[in-house]
């Protein structure tokens, strides 16, 4: 092998390394995930704070049963009453982790359901003005659209039937957040609903797994060297 061509590759690898990531996994999330979001219908009897839309992480396995109304999260028109809803839910992963796909589990309630959202990522937040008075929690500083206005379908059947959309950016971030622009034409003008949100990625390796990716690379390097030599 040509010596040059051997650490061209090495060089490639120690650049590529800093993006590597573990293998596929399923992002196991709970209510305690979300850290913000715009106020939930207030008069509901699960609504327990000022921006408690966990629900919609409370089923991450299996069938979504939708026979208690309080599966879901339901939001309301802007305070206006009038124009785009544009509600939103920011989400903490716990740790930097590349989306590979949502899945999502629309509202089956006769008048709230979800149409258009977009999902966006960071890697840091910050304090969101308060709406109506009301605390909405942290939002992305900076957010990067990763969905852009990405339509849901609707139906009332029970369980509620996941739909999943694939995320292409490569880039891993902590915190997502989802935003529900608008609600099913059909449905009366009330608010919007969704019953349950699942993620999927993967979570960029810990500092010492890239000491083990070079270290490896460095060994087979050296091993090559001495055997050129003999």
């Amino acid at each position: 092998m040509n010596p040059l061509k051997f650490l061209s590759g090495l060089a490639l690898l120690a650049t590529l390394a800093p993006v590597a990531v573990r293998a596929q996994l399923f992002i196991n999330l709970s209510p305690a995930s979300v850290i913000g979001g715009s106020p939930v219908f207030f008069d509901s009897d699960f609504d327990t704070g000022a921006y408690q839309a966990g629900n919609i992480f409370n089923q991450q396995t299996g069938s979504v049963d939708m026979s208690p109304q309080s599966g879901n999260a339901w939001f309301p028109y802007e305070f206006s009453g009038s124009g785009l809803m544009n509600r939103f839910v920011t989400i903490d992963l716990g740790e930097p982790t590349v989306i590979s796909n949502i899945e999502i589990f629309n509202s089956n309630q006769l008048d709230r359901g979800t149409l258009n959202f977009s999902l966006s990522g960071g890697n840091s937040v910050q304090p969101g003005a308060a709406e109506n008075g009301r605390d909405v929690g942290l939002v992305l500083s900076s957010p990067v659209p990763l969905l852009a206005s990405t339509s849901l379908t609707y139906s009332t059947a029970n369980p509620v039937v996941g739909q999943s959309f694939a995320v292409s950016n490569p880039t891993a971030y902590r915190y997502l957040q989802l935003l529900l622009i608008d609600g099913q034409a059909q449905l009366p003008v009330s608010g919007l609903g969704l019953a349950e949100v699942r993620f999927s990625g993967a979570a960029v390796p810990e500092p010492e797994e890239y000491a083990a990716i070079t270290g490896a690379a460095l060994l087979g390097f050296m091993a090559w060297r001495r055997h050129g030599q003999r």
